[in-house]
């Protein structure tokens, strides 16, 4: 299925698709699961989507969730080098 930008929107917020996006970083078993789901709402964003404020609610939710999962701290700072090198911020 091919959406644009605009049909896009309305169409996950139709029908509560799960966007998924499938490539280097999304099959990596390097990034956290959250860092993989941040991404892909980063892609969202990207695309008018989602909104900025959205994917701040978003970055927060999922950074909170992994700083509370993630005990090894060398692991958490890795992960969050990456953040920034992905362009996540």
């Amino acid at each position: 299925l091919e959406v644009t930008n605009t049909s896009g929107k309305v169409l996950f917020n139709m029908i509560s698709a799960e966007f998924h996006v499938v490539d280097d970083i999304t099959q990596s078993t390097w990034y956290a699961k959250e860092i993989k789901e941040l991404y892909q709402k980063n892609v969202l964003k990207e695309n008018g989507i989602i909104s900025f404020e959205k994917y701040a609610e978003e970055k927060k939710k999922l950074l909170q969730g992994y700083r509370l999962r993630e005990k090894d701290d060398a692991k958490y700072e890795q992960q969050m080098k990456a953040v920034k090198e992905l362009g996540l911020e």
